[in-house]
């Protein structure tokens, strides 16, 4: 049987729906990517696609891409990701949600040519 502390240290699933720092609900849908620090699904935000990055809160990196892309925000910087919430689920993780890109970095660099 899985302990209440269980549940809260378990990874995001497809299906889970989210409650942002605004309040919103967003539901993760198809995951797009794995990696070393988290995962990312895809997500419907007031009828936008949108990109939901999520690490478990021992990793507690989104904390401070969250600061960055609200000051990239607050500045008009450009070449960065526009953030549209972020938030956090119990003991278990953090998320964002931001700007869905055609690529990630990993996949423009492969198809760069060899310098």
């Amino acid at each position: 049987m899985m302990s209440a502390e269980d549940k809260d240290v378990r990874i995001p699933i497809e299906g889970d729906i989210l409650t942002t720092n605004t309040g919103e609900s967003i539901t993760l849908h198809q995951k797009l990517g794995n990696g070393a620090m988290g995962q990312v699904f895809l997500g419907k935000l007031n009828e936008r696609h949108v990109a939901v990055k999520t690490e478990t809160k021992a990793l507690g990196l989104i904390p401070l891409e969250v600061k960055l892309l609200l000051t990239a925000k607050r500045e008009k910087f450009t070449h960065f990701c526009t953030i549209y919430g972020y938030g956090k689920v119990s003991r278990a993780y953090n998320f964002m949600i931001m700007s869905l890109l055609n690529s990630d970095l990993y996949q423009l660099r492969m198809e760069l040519p060899n310098t």
